[in-house]
């Protein structure tokens, strides 16, 4: 298994070497404020939620632009929030400020 110790381990070779994989579960889009909340009622009781977020690229230094997916993952769903449509709902406020473990990069 791969930590921190043997972090230099990481080669092209050990890449190349590791297999495939598909996801194979459910993905939902999520596009409306009413469609949020009723995620985060889904969410809730999970112990821990991958979380991820999108945004257009840039091309030019100091020039960013503002997050238009979020992503929550659970073992059985993939969740796409289209933030530009939903917006920061009270609910997505509160499940970032729950005690849900959120894993991300």
């Amino acid at each position: 298994m791969l930590n921190d110790e043997n972090v230099e381990q990481l080669t092209v070779e050990y890449i190349n070497s590791l297999p495939i994989l598909r996801y194979a579960g459910n993905i939902e889009i999520v596009s409306t404020p009413y469609d949020v909340d009723e995620l985060m009622r889904k969410l809730r009781d999970e112990p821990s939620v991958g979380f991820d977020t999108e945004s257009r690229p840039s091309f030019v230094k100091g020039k960013t632009y503002p997050v238009s997916l979020i992503q929550l993952a659970t073992p059985k769903n993939v969740y796409i929030v289209r933030f530009g449509k939903t917006g920061f709902t009270d609910s997505l406020a509160y499940f970032m400020e729950s005690n849900v473990e959120k894993i991300g990069v």
